[in-house]
């Protein structure tokens, strides 16, 4: 998350407020807490391992919440370059994470090209041919 990261504490307060105000049935409530508690485990870790976040696909949300941790988080931007990627680019990625920006990349270059140059864990990119590409 770029901004301010969410305490597990803040969470669980969040998780609370929003199952007591939204009317939630229990079953539904019940689903909510064991969502939220998924996502505190990720967080636990820290870990970056995508096998951690895809345990978190397919988890539903009640929208409440969902606004409510946004208040607390700050978007900082996207920003789109088209370029080659440089020889140097694992050493600049390494400095802009280290400086605690949260980066992905978005690009139709295969994963196996760029892992061998450190430049990004896999976690951190989506890849794949452009449509035109196809």
């Amino acid at each position: 998350m770029a901004g301010t990261e969410i305490s597990k504490e803040s969470l669980q307060k969040i998780s609370e407020d929003t199952t007591a105000s939204s009317g939630l049935e229990e079953a539904a409530a019940s689903e909510h807490r064991e969502n939220i508690k998924k996502i505190i485990r990720v967080m636990e870790n820290k870990s970056k391992a995508g096998k951690d976040y895809e345990s978190l696909k397919g988890i539903s949300l009640p929208i409440e919440f969902i606004m409510e941790c946004e208040k607390l988080t700050e978007y900082i931007g996207t920003l789109y370059l088209e370029d080659t990627l440089q020889p140097d680019a694992a050493k600049t990625v390494r400095s802009i994470t280290n400086k605690g920006t949260n980066l992905w990349m978005v690009t139709g270059i295969e994963k196996k090209v760029l892992f061998p140059a450190g430049s990004f864990q896999e976690w951190q990119v989506v890849s794949g041919p452009y449509q035109a590409q196809k």
